[in-house]
């Protein structure tokens, strides 16, 4: 198992609030239902025996919890807890010592403390004298421990509360009672969880952490309660190398899981990457520039008088000044023609020339009307002129 397998990579590579398996978490308190017996097992001796009690099991077996519960469900106005480890008091003078000063005794000796246990009887407390790590003692101390429970000369309600690991054994069989053949030890040996307790305890320790049970799969939960012996401390060991060994399997050959970066450092750097992009995009792109479109109106096309007969007639009719209409018209005197941009400014055409009647006319039109055969025998006819086509031309405006 490498470097990665540690307690901070787990918490990095599962998302996890803290270590679910360190040895000591604060405020994590996981009791089974066997461990509820052995607690009101303890209170019950506690108040009717007199016999050191005693409780057994290998390291990692939870005796520092079970301890620490002692403690908290006692009734704080009938019992005081003096707690101490054996780690920082292992002989009898210091072990002594250490219960003499922390109950106020007038002394730093065994008779002292029984003195004072007395005197804590009279006001209703019971005096309980609680020691962790019970076999690094000497064997001097655990002696004058049993000495103390022993003691019913003043009728002390002094009680003693030892937890140890099994190798006690050989220290209790060098012990010698006062009478011979008595019952002076309770012993409680602990019991290791079951494999649905396991399942229960891994799950609690989990979700302290910010996560589920979901991280282990049924075949995890069972190595680890198998590797374990289903004992809390060896529990949290087995459950930290399987997460471990998962995570360097999912981890790809090639490239370490050191050289990958995080999923949240990879969705960052994308954004950051999407939004450099945006910017760029937009600040390379130029305006377009405006274009005015002018619409101008349809052309006009040219039209061919020859093809309609009225216009044909009326186009006969102006290009033939000889042949009158039926109808005499008098014709307006001539006039100098305007200039073709003020007469008909739009077209760009001219217009037609104002004829001036002639004193003559009139004379003409009634030797006209008396012989026409005349008339039409001395006038030759007139060859029509081509037709005019009108052609309007169209001034295109460009506008840039």
């Amino acid at each position: 198992m490498n470097a990665l397998s540690g307690a901070e990579s787990l918490e990095e590579y599962y998302q996890l609030a803290h270590d679910p398996f360190a040895a000591r978490t604060p405020g994590f308190k996981f009791f089974t239902p066997q461990r509820k017996t052995v607690l009101a097992q303890l209170h019950h001796l506690a108040r009717f025996g007199d016999q050191v009690l005693l409780v057994t099991g290998p390291e990692g077996s939870g005796k520092t919890l079970l301890r620490q519960v002692l403690v908290a469900s006692s009734n704080k106005d009938t019992t005081q807890c003096v707690v101490t480890t054996a780690r920082e008091s292992a002989g009898a003078a210091a072990l002594t010592s250490f219960f003499s000063q922390a109950v106020n005794a007038s002394g730093r000796d065994a008779r002292s403390l029984l003195v004072r246990a007395a005197q804590l009887q009279e006001t209703g407390v019971n005096l309980y004298l609680i020691i962790d790590d019970a076999h690094l003692l000497e064997q001097e101390a655990l002696q004058e421990l049993v000495d103390l429970s022993r003691v019913t000369e003043s009728d002390a309600p002094l009680r003693i509360f030892l937890f140890a690991d099994d190798s006690i054994q050989p220290m209790l069989d060098r012990i010698s009672a006062d009478e011979e053949g008595a019952e002076w030890l309770h012993l409680i040996p602990l019991q290791p969880y079951t494999a649905e307790e396991t399942r229960d305890y891994l799950a609690q320790r989990l979700e302290a952490a910010g996560q589920g049970i979901e991280l282990l799969d049924e075949e995890q939960v069972q190595w680890i309660h198998r590797h374990s012996g289903g004992w809390p401390g060896r529990i949290n060991q087995a459950a930290r190398q399987s997460m471990a060994e998962a995570m360097d399997d999912q981890e790809s050959p090639v490239t370490t899981r050191r050289a990958a970066l995080p999923f949240k450092s990879l969705v960052a750097i994308l954004l950051v990457a999407v939004g450099i992009g945006f910017a760029w995009f937009m600040g390379e792109r130029q305006e377009e520039p405006l274009t005015t479109v002018l619409e101008l109106p349809e052309p006009v096309v040219a039209v061919d008088v020859t093809e309609d007969p009225q216009l044909a007639e009326l186009t006969e009719l102006n290009a033939s000044p000889g042949v009158a209409p039926s109808t005499a018209v008098s014709e307006p005197s001539v006039a100098d023609p305007l200039p073709a941009e003020e007469a008909n400014p739009a077209s760009g055409t001219p217009p037609p020339a104002a004829v001036s009647p002639s004193p003559d006319t009139g004379a003409e039109d009634q030797a006209a009307s008396a012989n026409p055969a005349a008339t039409a025998q001395t006038a030759a006819p007139a060859e029509p002129e081509p037709p005019r086509v009108c052609v309007i031309e169209k001034h295109t405006a460009f506008i840039g």
